[in-house]
């Protein structure tokens, strides 16, 4: 609220001195005139904005699933696996956004921050769009501009945790006590495990970036490739099947090919004795063999 003063006209006040009832003409009257100036006072009140209360900021499992979905849905895109909720990183978050410093914590784990978005959603979409300004083949590597993307796709994190505070409106000029700037509205603070960004690797600075931070995956290509592996199934199901009609008919054996140069007969359903073929008399000795054991087997099952 501003107050400030505003001069009103002057107000002459005439204030009279007299004799009542003058006995003579000679008797005067006496007139006084004072100036008194008065001053009014006009307050003006202003409205403070409102923060919306979105239900993904004031409900911590509304707050969970949002961040979860969002994030999980950009990690999919990047052959990136889901992440699963820690709820010490959710305290850790939770501790530093409630000082509403628009600054990292530098603390021991990744961090992603925003603020001014109504809801936990669109915090995190803004994050994932980081990516269209990522060049994957060179790579970018890390930059503030896709620092908060590279984080939230990166392949090796595996556990997120989050808080979201109402840090009011104030103006944008002002700072803290200490000189940091103040996060407006909601401010929304992620910590993550392992953390992302890692910056070295030898010669190659972002040699960890080419590993945790891949291209989205073409669905087109994923059509394909899907369809690919349905041709490759009818296919081998269909190999299954015309050597399952061969082997009724008595052409091939299944594991044959493991058996070349051998010869096999079936003493039972799917039972298969197999020996060398040899040569010469050996040969004529084996089929001789194999001749009265067929006769043993056939006998055996007349018997039973």
């Amino acid at each position: 609220m501003r107050t400030y003063w505003r001069s009103s006209p002057t107000v002459y006040t005439l204030i009279f001195s007299s004799l009542f009832a003058p006995t003579s003409a000679n008797e005067t009257a006496i007139v006084t005139i004072t100036a008194v100036r008065t001053a009014t006072a006009t307050a003006t009140a202003t409205a403070t904005p409102k923060i919306p209360q979105d239900p993904s900021y004031t409900s911590a499992s509304l707050l969970k699933s949002s961040v979860l979905s969002t994030t999980n849905d950009y990690r999919a895109q990047h052959n990136a696996s889901a992440l699963t909720w820690n709820d010490t990183l959710a305290d850790y978050a939770g501790r530093w956004a409630e000082g509403c410093i628009w600054e990292h914590s530098h603390g021991p784990y990744g961090e992603n921050l925003a603020y001014g978005y109504g809801n936990a959603t669109s915090a995190v979409q803004a994050w994932g769009d980081e990516g269209e300004m990522y060049n994957f083949d060179k790579p970018t590597g890390f930059t503030k501009a896709t620092g908060h993307f590279t984080q939230l796709v990166w392949r090796s994190t595996k556990e997120v945790g989050c808080a979201a505070v109402d840090c009011g409106l104030t103006d944008l000029d002002d700072e803290d006590k200490e000189g940091e700037q103040r996060a407006q509205g909601w401010y929304l603070v992620c910590e993550y495990i392992p953390g992302g960004n890692v910056v070295g690797g030898g010669d190659d600075e972002n040699k960890y970036f080419r590993l945790n931070v891949l291209p989205a995956v073409d669905e087109d290509e994923d059509e394909d490739e899907n369809h690919d592996d349905d041709d490759n199934t009818d296919n081998n199901e269909e190999s299954e099947n015309e050597d399952e009609y061969e082997n009724k008919n008595g052409n091939e054996v299944k594991g044959e090919g493991e058996h070349a140069g051998q010869l096999g007969i079936e003493v039972k359903p799917g039972i298969w004795l197999w020996r060398d073929t040899g040569t010469g008399l050996e040969l004529i000795g084996w089929r001789i063999g194999l001749w009265w054991v067929g006769i043993v087997v056939y006998i055996s099952r007349s018997i039973s």
